[in-house]
């Protein structure tokens, strides 16, 4: 009995975490930062959910889309509040960031393919 006890605690803790950042939206509006990156890091969305490019905190400070997140400098082993912070607000494409919330991100550009004549 007490196996499955702590088994339906574990499984509850899991579950709030899951919901409670949702029900906070009812509360306290989410911020953003104005972009979406997948879980390689890949910036595929640089509007987020503004209205337009020029409304978007990302697009200000210079990032666009195929930009890539150094996710080696995102690891949360050995464990660094603010690094692993950092990355569980923005990977996955779901962002729950505080308003007035900053981060800093390190980013890699896509290789610049550069079209020419060969002598």
């Amino acid at each position: 009995m007490t196996r499955q006890r702590i088994l339906l605690i574990v499984l509850l803790a899991w579950a709030l975490v899951m919901i409670v950042p949702d029900v906070l939206r009812v509360v306290q509006p989410l911020g953003s930062f104005g972009f979406y990156a997948d879980n390689d890091g890949m910036i595929y969305d640089v509007t987020g959910p503004f209205d337009a490019e020029s409304d978007s905190p990302a697009w200000k400070a210079g990032i666009r889309d195929g930009d890539k997140l150094a996710l080696s400098k995102l690891r949360c082993f050995p464990y660094s509040r603010t690094t692993c912070r950092n990355a569980l607000m923005v990977l996955g494409g779901v962002q729950l960031v505080l308003p007035d919330r900053e981060a800093t991100f390190e980013l890699r550009r896509p290789a610049t393919i550069r079209r020419g004549r060969l002598p």
